[in-house]
């Protein structure tokens, strides 16, 4: 999915949302939803192994988990609206 069609796609959320619709392009925006969860995850993956290889990190445990835990907050509101406007099954009613 080109940046221009994620930008235009953005600005009809809010039609998206309402239950029956969906936006134009459903599989990119689940490809983009599948691809964020898995930078996530091999990020997530990355800071553990070198925390388990001994490698001293810029950051506390406490930064470590704040951070994370922002970031899989964002994901998981993020995660929540490209489900809701990539089927028309579920979304907001009137």
């Amino acid at each position: 999915m080109k940046i221009t069609e994620m930008i235009e796609g953005a600005g009809k959320l809010k039609d998206a949302m309402q239950a029956g619709k969906e936006v134009k392009n459903p599989a990119s925006w689940k490809e983009a939803q599948v691809t964020g969860s898995r930078i996530f995850y091999i990020l997530a993956l990355v800071i553990f192994g070198l925390k388990m290889a001994g490698v001293e990190l810029p950051l506390t445990d406490e930064q470590i988990v704040v951070i994370s835990g922002a970031i899989a907050t964002v994901l998981g509101v993020v995660n929540e609206v490209i489900t809701t406007v990539s089927t028309k099954k579920i979304g907001v009613t009137k």
